[in-house]
């Protein structure tokens, strides 16, 4: 199957491809690519949010997560990772969050308006996101070194768990396989 991103997307990997973290960082925050840019990685589902990747290697991942009306993630770590969010359509909630004996204690709230960015490593502690729009919003994340599983809280049983993440797609292609 042939490859759906776009030549602005394929530079921008190239870009990425042999940087270092602050590198990293300074190129995410310096980004200017129209939305147009992520339109074969705009893709819903109506039962959660999806993973859409776009490239990744052994040293970071960058993906598209698309949510509906009122889907957010759970309260969760980035297995030790780096992760620079940015706003790329509707608007957003982040929740952090601290340990308080073993159980996540909220500490921040705030809005993510579009092409606003946050960035979060577990030092810093747990978070959420939330599409406070009324519509689909779209975030476009980079993590330092890919995250194949997810360590997030469960608040019907008050516990941690660990979950293997998955794509929804890879560069542009409908997927949902394991990573």
């Amino acid at each position: 199957t042939q490859s759906r991103s776009s030549a602005a997307s394929d530079v921008y990997k190239r870009q990425l491809k042999n940087c270092s973290i602050s590198e990293m960082q300074n190129i995410y925050k310096q980004l200017e690519m129209p939305q147009s840019e992520f339109e074969p990685y705009l893709l819903w589902d109506n039962s959660k949010y999806t993973r859409n990747c776009i490239f990744r290697n052994d040293d970071f991942e960058l993906l598209v997560l698309c949510w509906d009306n009122g889907q957010e993630s759970s309260i969760h770590y980035h297995n030790d990772q780096e992760c620079w969010l940015y706003n790329i359509r509707g608007e957003f909630k982040e929740k952090r969050y601290k340990l308080v004996e073993n159980k996540p204690q909220l500490t921040d709230n705030f809005e993510l308006e579009r092409n606003r960015f946050s960035y979060m490593n577990d030092e810093m502690g747990l978070h959420k996101v939330i599409n406070s729009f009324s519509g689909q919003s779209a975030s476009l994340h980079l993590y330092a070194k890919p995250i194949n599983e997810c360590k997030h809280y469960n608040p019907n049983t008050n516990q941690f768990e660990t979950s293997k993440l998955s794509y929804h797609s890879y560069n542009g292609e409908l997927t949902e396989t394991i990573i």
